[in-house]
């Protein structure tokens, strides 16, 4: 399972999530799939990170350990509209209502496969803007 996106251009992905041990499977694949991810472990952090740089998509967990994902959710539409995914081990209708409603694209129920990620992840980065525009110059 790999993509091979060009050396000049890839996804920028801010991960937020506090589990360490989760953080780190799941910064380890996308960065093997060429992705750029920053990390972040909680809502101070990931707002800090909108603050500083600038991503073409956002993979947040819910619970985080100073507040929620949504959150970040709410901080980051005052900035942009990229896509924000949400990450919970919680999947009804209302979790996903509130996801939703907080500005995330998507609601991704824990545990996440592999390839279900990569698939969402390849059509972020063949919608991404700055993909098109990179891609347009080239």
């Amino acid at each position: 399972m790999s993509i091979n996106p060009s050396t000049a251009f890839a996804l920028s992905i801010l991960l937020v999530e506090d589990h360490e041990d989760t953080r780190g499977i799941l910064r380890r694949l996308m960065e093997r799939w060429g992705y750029r991810i920053t990390s972040a472990k909680s809502v101070g952090e990931a707002c800090a990170a909108l603050d500083r740089e600038e991503f073409d998509v956002i993979l947040c967990d819910i619970g985080l350990p100073d507040g929620n994902g949504t959150e970040v959710a709410e901080y980051l539409r005052t900035k942009s509209s990229i896509p924000a995914l949400a990450m919970s081990g919680y999947g009804t209708e209302t979790d996903q209502a509130r996801t939703r409603a907080a500005g995330f694209s998507r609601h991704i129920v824990k545990p996440i496969l592999a390839e279900d990620l990569l698939q969402l992840l390849r059509v972020y980065d063949a919608e991404s803007p700055a993909r098109k525009a990179h891609e347009s110059l080239a």
